[in-house]
């Protein structure tokens, strides 16, 4: 995640990527002061996804 996080960038070189994260069957962990993130994806289990989604989500909408 830090290669698409840390070398996508536009024409003009500004990096375009704020967020990247990974969906895993494993505990949540998070890198770079949380614009890299590892969520915990359990069949069964959305809630805790969704908990951490949402926000994500949200902020990324807010955005402009």
């Amino acid at each position: 995640m830090h290669t698409y996080h840390d070398t996508i960038h536009d024409r003009t070189g500004n990096k375009v990527v704020q967020y990247a994260a990974i969906l895993y069957p494993g505990s949540y962990k998070s890198y770079s002061r949380g614009e890299i993130e590892a969520l915990p994806a359990y069949p069964g289990n959305e809630a805790k996804l969704q908990q951490r989604l949402y926000p994500v989500l949200e902020n990324a909408l807010t955005v402009v």
